[in-house]
């Protein structure tokens, strides 16, 4: 499960602007985005994931170290390795994320995506957002900083 940020049509864009500075001035702020959706995505992973009947599944500090970041220039990625807790299920990031069966909490526009990670609709664990709540805080302040920037 990840997050990208990329800009397209990098020549063209180059080209317009005139300034490869300011292509360097706003992977600058891709790669503090980037990082900043990392470190809160990390700190509001739930250790713990819930299920609808009061268990809970202890991940201890699975979800956070299964986290990665890749920084290349206008090309950033944030994600969640898949890992198994010895059930052969290996999605768990993203039934943290989503939730599972009746419980399953899909944002807009993720519905395709979220449905990669789909096997049966029986789960019972109930969504504790982390990655796509920091990818829309951090994109907020991104836009922020580019307005600036222009």
């Amino acid at each position: 499960m990840k997050v990208r940020l990329d800009i397209k049509g990098f020549d063209a864009l180059q080209k317009k602007l005139g300034a490869k500075a300011f292509l360097s001035k706003i992977d600058d702020q891709m790669t503090e985005t980037a990082q900043e959706i990392y470190k809160n995505s990390k700190t509001k992973a739930e250790s713990i994931a819930k299920t609808a009947d009061g268990g809970s599944i202890p991940l201890g500090g699975a979800l956070q170290s299964a986290a990665y970041i890749k920084i290349e220039y206008l090309h950033k990625i944030v994600g969640y390795k898949p890992f198994d807790l010895g059930n052969g299920l290996k999605s768990w990031p993203a039934f943290i994320e989503f939730g599972t069966g009746n419980h399953v909490e899909i944002p807009s526009g993720l519905e395709g995506y979220a449905r990669i990670f789909y096997i049966n609709g029986r789960g019972t664990i109930l969504p504790a957002p982390f990655i796509f709540p920091a990818q829309e805080a951090a994109m907020i302040n991104f836009f922020r900083r580019i307005k600036t920037l222009l």
